[in-house]
């Protein structure tokens, strides 16, 4: 299994940084360029953010410190028999990092579909590739559904273009239609762990002042609030840290891999005032029949499995 660094120059004049893990040994004559090959298709990752460099993703495609479950942190490997290719979006990891002008289009979604569009061409015209598979984790996800939208899930579809290699299947992992009902919905699920927290915060240190004042140590009358933080206070930053075990890393202690990449997460990470609005839910239930037999028969969701 062999792995190349490469870089491409996008329509937009900027380099991206892109990787391909290439696929174990086959028999001869196989080819993961075309279908009905003995090597799976290639799987292009894309990874969250957006500012968060794949690099927390590559263990799984094998190859690197903790992928071949030698610590049990990131590994799982996801070669095998095919190509996986990572790329690191405009603004994050290898690739170029250009302040926005404030126009908002520099980190738009439409700028992150054009630039996967580039990617696929790359793979097209440099390395042979026909078909491939995505996986898009978190704000990859909402890329590889506005990629489908936009390749033919329009309500005028001959004006869509099309995708340079067919995408034949793609996996989600960890995403949502719309950037705002998700910080909404975590937001909320973070507010009723805090006030849980709070609770208990309060109950331990009534507790705790009882036991002290029954054996005399201190008076039973409440501490100067400047002293410490007010359970209020201290359950907000439990709230925050047990939210994240418990819905944004569960591996414990967090893999080092993703550690790095939260360091070198650029200035994009969390989203720009374009990119937290993005919301394709009304495009989706379109695309899906909801919005007309006509939106519906030219979807590529109609012949995309997403799991």
């Amino acid at each position: 299994m062999g792995e190349r660094r490469l870089r491409l120059r996008t329509r937009r004049r900027q380099e991206l940084a892109y990787d391909i893990i290439e696929a174990a040994p086959q028999e001869e004559g196989g080819s993961d360029a075309g279908e009905g090959s003995s090597q799976g298709l290639p799987l292009v990752v894309l990874h969250g953010g957006p500012g968060l460099p794949s690099s927390y993703l590559r263990p799984l495609g094998g190859g690197v410190d903790g992928a071949d479950g030698g610590d049990g942190n990131c590994s799982g490997s996801l070669v095998g028999s095919r190509r996986v290719v990572f790329y690191d979006q405009l603004g994050c990891g290898g690739s170029e990092a250009p302040e926005d002008d404030g126009s908002g289009d520099l980190y738009s979604k439409e700028a992150f579909v054009e630039d996967l569009l580039d990617v696929l061409g790359a793979l097209r015209d440099a390395h042979g590739v026909k078909a491939c598979h995505l996986f898009a984790h978190s704000w990859g996800g909402i890329l590889a559904l506005q990629l489908l939208l936009t390749s033919g899930a329009q309500r005028r579809p001959q004006d869509a273009p099309p995708l340079p290699v067919a995408v034949r299947g793609v996996v989600l992992c960890g995403c949502g239609a719309s950037m705002g009902a998700l910080t909404a919905e975590a937001h909320r699920m973070q507010e009723l762990i805090r006030r849980g927290e709070e609770m208990r915060i309060f109950r331990e240190r009534l507790a705790e002042r009882e036991r002290l004042a029954a054996a005399g140590l201190v008076p039973a009358t409440p501490l100067d609030p400047g002293a410490q933080k007010t359970p209020f206070e201290e359950s907000m930053d439990t709230a925050r840290e047990i939210f994240f075990e418990r819905h944004a890393c569960r591996v414990q202690p967090m893999p080092e891999c993703l550690q790095e990449a939260m360091r070198e997460a650029s200035v994009v990470f969390g989203g720009t005032e374009v990119v937290k609005d993005v919301d394709l839910t009304e495009d989706l239930m379109a695309a899906l029949g909801g919005g007309g037999a006509g939106a519906a028969a030219a979807s590529p969701l109609d012949s995309t499995p997403v799991l």
